[in-house]
């Protein structure tokens, strides 16, 4: 039996498509992990491309197609990526939520004290010495 070096050993059909998820997901994550603000267009757009090519994989694995090695080491090197944008999304999110509680928070002070939000009314308070 002949062993064929790594870049010459064909890639599956199966592998091309984990290839272009891998990518896909490694641009994701770059961008989550480096923008300030959430694009929910781009991740949106992410989320499509990944299905279809998720629906082009299950076709292939409707076949007698086997996965080989580097299949195998592509899906699990998928599978840690995805697993990572997932951590930073979900990061991400507890934060703004976070920030949107401070949000609240300082928009009930602001109403509570100075009356904001009232148009034509003036708030004064008086504490009383104790």
């Amino acid at each position: 039996m002949q062993v064929m070096p790594m870049h010459e050993i064909p890639v599956s059909n199966r592998g091309k498509y984990y290839e272009v998820l891998l990518e896909l997901t490694r641009q994701q994550l770059m961008m989550v992990e480096h923008s300030q603000e959430w694009d929910e267009e781009a991740f949106q757009q992410y989320v499509y491309q990944w299905s279809c090519i998720e629906s082009v994989i299950g076709k292939i694995d409707d076949t007698t197609e086997k996965p080989n090695k580097q299949d195998v080491e592509s899906l699990q090197k998928l599978i840690s990526m995805h697993h990572r944008l997932m951590e930073v999304v979900d990061s991400k999110r507890s934060t703004t939520s976070k920030e949107v509680v401070e949000v609240r928070q300082s928009q009930a002070v602001m109403n509570a004290y100075y009356g904001m939000g009232r148009s034509d009314q003036v708030a004064y308070y008086f504490d009383e010495k104790k």
